[in-house]
């Protein structure tokens, strides 16, 4: 009788598994992770990150590549001197990452990401490797994406991956908020082979960013306005002679770090905690006070009633 219920509890399970993994009305769509974190045990009850952070007060994963790393840079600092580390922010990264190409990894459980955690005011990294993992491992109250920077303002890159990618957090998350990056044009001069799909123009770049951000961003709770923040802070600053960016992509430059840093906090952390980091600044040993003014002028526009950034009201 036991080996009769445990051939019919595999048989149970295997179901389960192929229910997950399709969907009727969209033959395509192959959510193929079978946990649900807000009705299971946690995936990984052993890993530290889960250890550190499955009490905290909100919860949130950053989706991307190296982008997402520039715009969390500071994060920890923040939460550390801010929020008393009552507050997790996690990125789930890997190189040059497309939505497509998130969607893919998703699909093969590719071990092929970086998983860093906010503790102490430092990164730590984790053991996590996967996109289903990562997501799995906590109850998430907010996950933000972005597209790869090349593909950013191309809007038919966008779909059906955001979409899909969406529909699973939602699906593994109920009532979890999103969040949608919108990352910075490359400075003129550039040389990467993606900045030619814009005549090499930065301000083509940027309205089509903003264009193809504001569709990605439809029904998304928060809107995390990276790339209005960069053009506004390159005309604020025209003698930074690398605009922020050694590369012409990346920004390297701990002034502009900080700034994206801040417009993130107040926009994902501040409603949850009433705590503003524009309001009440924290500079890093890095960043000059004096030389951060225009920025956080800029900060505070976009952060005002009617600005570009203001948040979604937290429920």
């Amino acid at each position: 009788m036991k080996q009769i219920l445990s051939i019919l509890a595999v048989a149970l399970t295997a179901l389960c598994g192929l229910a997950a993994c399709s969907h009727e009305d969209d033959p395509e769509y192959s959510p193929c992770m079978v946990c649900s974190p807000a009705d299971t045990a946690p995936a990984h009850p052993d890993s530290p990150l889960w250890a550190r952070h499955h009490g905290s007060a909100l919860k949130i994963l950053a989706i991307g590549n190296s982008f997402t790393i520039n715009a969390c840079h500071y994060l920890p600092m923040l939460i550390s001197e801010l929020d008393g580390d009552s507050i997790c922010i996690a990125r789930l990264t890997r190189s040059g990452c497309s939505l497509s190409q998130h969607w893919e990894s998703h699909i093969s459980g590719a071990p092929d990401y970086d998983l860093y955690y906010s503790d102490g005011g430092e990164w730590v990294k984790s053991e996590i490797k996967t996109l289903d993992e990562a997501l799995c491992l906590l109850d998430w109250d907010i996950v933000t994406f972005q597209q790869a920077s090349y593909l950013s303002g191309i809007w038919r890159s966008y779909q059906p991956y955001l979409e899909y990618l969406s529909r699973l957090c939602r699906e593994t998350h109920p009532g979890v908020k999103l969040g949608w990056h919108y990352t910075w044009a490359y400075r003129p001069g550039t040389q990467h082979d993606g900045f030619a799909a814009y005549d090499w123009d930065s301000e083509k770049m940027h309205q089509a960013i903003i264009e193809a951000g504001d569709l990605a961003s439809e029904g998304m709770e928060y809107k995390l306005h990276s790339a209005t923040l960069i053009h506004d802070m390159r005309k604020a600053y025209p003698e930074v002679e690398n605009q922020f960016s050694e590369d012409g992509y990346h920004i390297s430059n701990p002034t502009a770090l900080l700034a994206i840093t801040m417009l993130w906090h107040d926009t994902l952390i501040e409603p949850k905690n009433g705590v503003s980091s524009i309001a009440d600044p924290v500079y890093p040993a890095d960043v000059d006070s004096e030389s951060f003014l225009r920025a956080l002028d800029i900060l505070r526009q976009m952060h005002s009633p009617g600005g570009s950034s203001v948040p979604m009201l937290f429920e």
